[in-house]
């Protein structure tokens, strides 16, 4: 349900990289996992982001928002804008509503 990409800092976007090097320092790996699509892949999403934010140093990001999420935001239940971390069903709920 997840294909996993780590790399270095090469898979980062410009924009993205002067806050992730104020947040992590000069060198820093990234781990990308993307959800098929076939499976909503909610609970593999929770327990990826768990298990690499206990063992190392760092953020996440979902993809929806511009926000670096700790691992206390996602475990206490942080919104932005009304969504918690990986919130994709609001996401697109939010999409259909704007375009009506």
């Amino acid at each position: 349900m997840l294909y996993i990409n780590i790399d270095e800092t090469a898979a980062v976007e410009p924009e993205e990289h002067s806050t992730l090097v104020s947040a992590l320092g000069e060198n820093f790996l990234t781990v990308s996992a993307d959800v098929s699509g076939r499976h909503a892949g909610d609970e593999e999403v929770a327990q990826f982001v768990e298990l690499l934010l206990t063992q190392f140093s760092g953020f996440a990001a979902d993809g929806y928002t511009s926000t670096l999420w700790a691992l206390d935001d996602i475990r206490q239940g942080r919104t932005v804008k009304g969504h918690r971390f990986f919130d994709y069903r609001g996401w697109y709920a939010d999409s259909k509503s704007d375009a009506h």
